[in-house]
């Protein structure tokens, strides 16, 4: 469990004495099976509490439960899923613990994708199970209860939901009644009958009382426990009760102005005295009592509060922790208010803070020394690098902060880094400025602070794609910061992820290598897998595949730690399949690829818009091994995955669909894809089949595209990316018309390609490679490699031919239909729209259209009339 969660919080409250069974209601609630979600809601001293807990005691353990008691500092997401989790987390030790690992891995991950993720734990949870959320009224967040709705709509049919409220969330109620899932407790089900209000009098130690006394009080009272407890403590003692009656009301107000003053003067100056000091705890131990009051008797204290039934609610079967009915803790706070001076109170908070620390409880130290507004032991508290690690960007950070005053605040470097870096996280780029430039101001003559100042300024302005900027601020970090910390580390990140982003692969890969380095030293291990990663990505351009696979390799087994890294993990999958799809291993690569797609489907970014990219490679992977169903249902998942507004995955896309044209020996179908990627040239990404890439250079023309690769070639030597230069150079070989120059180019491809067994990007070439590669082996260039990647070829398009015969006569030899592209085809001669056939399939429109357009090329038309037409005269429908 997190150290910083407070185990009494899990707690189901242990039953008092002096308790009424409200026989009827726990009848209710055995029924709970035939619901998914029970909602108790009443305001406060209805018995909410009290009801779930007798219910609790008498069905486990027969049904599992789990219990949390939240509070004022759970309002924050972070926080309310780590309680929630954990709470079932203790049910089965098993469910939970990636869900909680993406919780704690400080990634940028949706709780929709960590919640998906716990929901598929709970599956394993044998039997019914329960989890109680209790006070629920103290969550406020809409972020909070859009996922927990997202949760209550996902939930497995063995677990049920309890939310005990003052007041209903604000969550879709109305539908869940509707479908009946719904079990509803409100004020009216809770409010004590006569019969009730006799038992509760009688466990009180109220003499015999008369039949219309007792419904006069019950009638005042409404049938409000409180009310009627607290009336019972003032009637112990009075003689004349009668009167007492009929000068009762049961409203709070009457509560608040009489009643409570009547327990109060009932108590003795001393237990009064304690109750109000440590009135200021959401939970107490005698320890932290003794602590806070000054004493060295609270054991004692707290277990004659306990027997006496003051409101006083232990949480734990061995009565080390309690808290105070909150009902009575607001009228307890308020007294003290009232008679208290405020530097006590102060005082009080300060004590209470130190006791939290001391027990490594910084949270709840943090909270109480804001309280006492101790400003300077609040900011010494939230530097701890205990709370740094957990909170940085955390709305639980920026609550804390919100809380010291401004002017404060500002006399502290690292509490205004602590601004920054929230408001940064938060997207709020110009506030977070408005912090780096006071920092600026007191940084005059400290280099550090300057360095740590320009740190923070290249991360916001790299975030806002600003890389110019973004390398100025981190070039001059650098120069600034001699110590090999964070701060270092991170400008290091900075200007590695501008130079990729340029193609400077050389400068990038020594700051990564730093990167990685400082932040291995320093222990901080998921921050050195990302750069750890792009080293491998750096080596596998350069053509180091086997050193790029030791790399990825190592990613994975770093990142498996972290199971919120599942992007990462995925991303190394397929690199790893890329280099095997590159040394012809087709079926490793495969089993690579699909790898790489079950880690990503249980990441944050599955269905993002790198995720279609995956199943383009492994599409290509299968083409190659002769799988063609399997590649097209690969090409299938990347459409359904294509984001159409963006140019770049859009240019991918296509050129994945010419290639796959290409391999089928498809060169209509191939030719309209490439009449596609004209359009989107200037987005082609580095990973586009180089088979495409030559029908570019084709349809540019021979001039156009020589000085085209002339040009990229320099630049890619510059940066010593062989992997890229063997494709460039063997299309510098297909578009040359010169002899030697020809020679020199694909001697150049093979003496590169030979060194690390590159077979694939010679072989997508096919026959268009064919005579060239004979012409070498005349040459005696490479022999026994050029024989081998032209034996592939051969033997490659010997097979593509033989499918092609297998073919039935009544598929296009334009192209073969998917299985759902067949069943696009009848539909649509069925006469049903695009909308009407993404209805049908279960598909979106965007599917849909995709679909027809595959449809419409490998027919060879243009408009539903001919294809229709076609596909009649091929017998296809």
């Amino acid at each position: 469990m997190d150290t910083s969660l407070l185990k009494t919080k899990f707690y189901v409250p242990i039953l008092s004495t002096g308790m009424v069974t409200r026989t009827g209601l726990l009848e209710r609630l055995q029924d709970c099976v035939s619901y998914r979600l029970i909602l108790v809601s009443a305001p406060a001293g209805f018995g909410k509490t009290t009801l779930l807990s007798e219910w609790i005691h008498q069905i486990q353990p027969t049904i599992h439960v789990a219990w949390v008691s939240l509070d004022e500092g759970d309002n924050e997401p972070l926080r309310f899923w780590d309680y929630f989790i954990t709470a079932i987390n203790d049910i089965e030790p098993a469910v939970g613990e990636t869900a909680l690992a993406f919780l704690h891995s400080g990634q940028q991950i949706s709780f929709e994708s960590i919640l998906t993720t716990l929901l598929n734990d709970l599956t394993s949870i044998p039997g019914d199970f329960v989890l109680v959320l209790d006070d629920f009224h103290f969550i406020q967040s809409p972020a909070i209860h859009k996922d927990l709705t997202y949760f209550l709509e996902h939930m497995p049919p063995g677990m049920r939901l309890i939310i005990s409220t003052r007041a209903d969330p604000p969550l879709p109620i109305s539908r869940f009644r509707g479908k009946g899932t719904l079990l509803e407790i409100g004020a009216d089900d809770l409010r004590f009958s006569r019969e009730e209000t006799a038992s509760l009098f009688v466990e009180m130690g109220i003499k015999p009382l008369s039949d219309l006394v007792i419904d006069a009080m019950n009638t005042k009272a409404e049938g409000w426990v409180a009310g009627l407890k607290m009336a019972a403590l003032s009637m112990r003692n009075k003689d004349d009760l009668d009167t007492f009656v009929s000068d009762f009301t049961g409203s709070q107000r009457f509560i608040t102005d009489y009643l409570f003053e009547e327990v109060l003067q009932q108590q003795s100056e001393e237990v009064c005295t304690f109750l109000l000091q440590t009135s200021i705890l959401n939970r107490l131990s005698f320890p932290l009592c003794d602590a806070v009051c000054g004493r060295d008797d609270s054991e004692g204290m707290l277990s004659r509060l306990d027997n006496s039934n003051l409101f006083i609610i232990p949480l734990d079967d061995s009565r080390e922790w309690y808290r105070y009915h909150h009902l009575f803790r607001d009228l307890l706070q308020h007294q003290l208010m009232k008679g208290t001076k405020n530097e006590q109170i102060k005082n009080l908070h300060r004590k209470a803070s130190r006791w939290f620390e001391d027990n490594n409880l910084l949270d709840d130290a943090i909270n109480h020394a804001l309280a006492a507004e101790d400003w300077e032991r609040a900011m010494d508290l939230i530097s701890e690098p205990e709370v740094q690690a957990r909170t940085t960007r955390s709305q639980v950070m920026l609550n804390w902060l919100g809380q010291i005053p401004v002017e404060v605040a500002r006399t502290r470097a690292r509490i205004c880094m602590n601004y920054v870096y929230v408001l940064e996280g938060a997207g709020k780029y110009d506030d977070a400025e408005r912090w780096v430039t006071h920092l600026d101001e007191i940084a005059e003559n400290d280099s550090y602070l300057q360095g740590c100042v320009a740190v923070a300024r290249s991360v916001i302005t790299y975030h806002k794609l600003d890389f110019i900027q973004a390398q100025e601020y981190a070039e001059k970090a650098l120069s600034l910061l001699t110590i090999d910390d964070t701060q270092k580390g991170m400008a290091s990140a900075v200007l590695a992820g501008v130079y990729l982003s340029q193609q400077r692969y050389l400068e990038a890969e020594p700051l990564e290598k730093r990167f990685y380095e400082i932040f291995r030293q320093m222990g901080y291990t998921v921050h050195a897998i990302g750069p750890l990663f792009w080293l491998g990505y750096i080596a596998f351009l350069r053509g180091n595949f086997q050193q790029a696979v030791d790399n990825f390799q190592e990613v994975i087994e770093l990142a498996s730690e972290f199971p919120a890294m599942g992007n990462r993990i995925s991303n190394a999958y397929l690199m790893i399949g890329c280099a095997h799809y590159i040394w012809n291993n087709l079926g490793k690569a495969a089993y690579f690829q699909e790898k790489a797609i079950e880690v990503y489907q249980l990441s944050d970014e599955y269905g993002s818009l790198n995720f279609d990219s995956v199943y383009l490679h492994l599409a290509v992977t299968r083409m190659a091994m002769g799988e063609i169903d399997k590649a097209m249902e690969a090409m299938e998942k990347a459409d359904q995955l294509l984001n159409s507004q963006d140019s770049i995955h859009r240019a991918r896309n296509t050129a994945f669909h010419a290639a796959i044209a290409l391999s089928q020996g498809d060169t209509d179908s191939a030719s309209r894809w490439i009449d596609a990627l004209m359009d989107l040239v200037d987005f082609i990404p580095l990973d586009a089949p180089a088979s495409t890439m030559h029908l570019i250079d084709i349809r540019k023309g021979k001039d156009a595209a020589r000085k085209e690769l002339d040009d990229k070639y320099n630049f890619y030597l510059s940066q010593d990316c062989k992997a890229v230069l063997v494709g460039i150079r063997i299309r510098q070989a297909l578009i040359s018309d010169k002899y030697e120059e020809t020679l020199e180019c694909l001697s150049d491809a093979l003496a590169m390609g030979e060194k690390e067994q590159n077979i694939r990007h010679f072989v997508v070439f096919g026959q268009a490679l064919a005579p060239l590669l004979r012409r070498a082996i005349s040459k005696d260039l490479e022999p026994v490699y050029t024989r081998k990647l032209l034996d592939i070829i051969v033997e490659e398009e010997h097979q593509r031919k033989t499918r092609q015969s297998e073919i039935l006569p009544s598929i296009s030899t334009q192209g073969i239909l998917s299985k759902r592209e067949t069943e696009v085809l009848r539909l649509i001669a069925e006469g049903l729209s695009n909308q009407e056939i993404a209805d049908r399939l279960f598909i979106t429109l965007g599917t849909a259209k995709t679909h027809a357009r595959h449809v419409f090329d490998k027919l060879g038309v243009n408009d539903r009339r001919r294809a229709i037409a076609k596909a009649s005269d091929l017998n296809l429908i």
